[in-house]
């Protein structure tokens, strides 16, 4: 069975100024279920305050970053899109922005940042370099009554694993790719090598750096959100537990070379002690590794990144 990676693509950054950043919340405490608008827990309010304080501010020494989700997020994710779309709503993907909140005595820039994730809808095409592309608008106005607002602690858990031994197992060269395709085939599959090259050079080192956070936001289309959770459920042991985002960086030689980007890989329970689980990284076929907006051949960014293609971003607001 062919171990497969699917990636995700992210555009440079437009670095901004906002000259009044002392308001920027810096709590994340999980808000009300009145206010709760994004897909990972968080209100539009809270999702604009950390994405305009990342646009705002540079971190050119980024720390490795991770975000685990466990399984019953994803699947909600699926759902939730599926019902908005069944009440009329023209429901396409989601976007995933890089957030950061304020810094503090303790905690460093580099290990602030995060990610708020959001839904959206198709609202039109638009015509940019001779070429029409389509147009992914930010929403917020879920149903409050949906299952994936009854689940608890949905904002997922942030880490800056810079090793394997807590389950992150592209920062190891495994050298294990294996040819054979897919079942359930997706273009957004690369091999497992080319995944660990892009999260090991996103790694923070002191000497010589790989370089800053120069990208702001991804669109992932709804059917890789499907995939993911189709291929879980072909899972007969049951063990298959969440997905693991990486932050990572571009390793071709196209225009996405050195952009920061997401990987996005299963993850399977594992039992360390009698008490202990740890959340290791699967590759086998059955399951999604990592998610692209690119295939396997071509490396431009089919109208995904932002700022090359920004329209239908509604985050940071004035």
């Amino acid at each position: 069975m062919k171990k497969l990676v699917l990636i995700g693509i992210l555009g440079s950054l437009v670095i901004l100024s906002f000259k009044d950043k002392k308001n920027v919340k810096n709590t994340l405490t999980k808000d009300s279920l009145d206010t709760i608008s994004t897909l990972n827990g968080f209100s539009e309010s809270q999702a604009n305050a950390w994405v305009t304080y990342c646009v705002g501010t540079a971190d050119n020494n980024p720390e490795n970053t991770q975000v685990w989700f466990r399984k019953e997020i994803i699947e909600n994710w699926n759902k939730l899109l599926q019902e908005d779309s069944t009440r009329g709503m023209k429901t396409d993907g989601i976007r995933i922005y890089i957030t950061r909140r304020l810094a503090s005595n303790s905690t460093p820039t580099h290990f602030n940042n995060g990610i708020v994730i959001v839904s959206t809808l198709y609202a039109g095409d638009t015509i940019e370099n001779g070429k029409k592309v389509k147009i992914h608008k930010d929403y917020f106005n879920h149903q409050k009554t949906a299952d994936l607002y009854k689940l608890k602690s949905i904002n997922g858990v942030v880490s800056h694993d810079n090793d394997s031994t807590g389950g992150a197992l592209l920062y190891n060269t495994c050298h294990c790719d294996i040819a054979n395709p897919c079942v359930i085939s997706s273009d957004h599959d690369i091999p497992r090598s080319i995944a660990e090259k892009m999260a090991q050079h996103f790694h923070r080192i002191i000497i010589f750096r790989n370089g800053s956070i120069n990208s702001r936001a991804e669109w992932f289309d709804k059917t890789m959100i499907k995939t993911i959770v189709d291929r879980m459920s072909e899972d007969t042991s049951k063990h298959i537990d969440g997905v693991r985002i990486y932050f990572a960086r571009g390793v071709d030689t196209g225009s996405t070379n050195r952009k920061t980007k997401f990987v996005i890989v299963t993850t399977r329970q594992f039992q360390i002690n009698a008490t202990d689980i740890l959340h290791k990284d699967y590759f086998d076929c059955a399951h999604p590794l990592l998610l692209s907006k690119t295939t396997l051949i071509s490396t431009s960014d089919n109208g995904e990144l932002c700022p090359d293609h920004c329209d239908g971003l509604t985050l940071p607001q004035p």
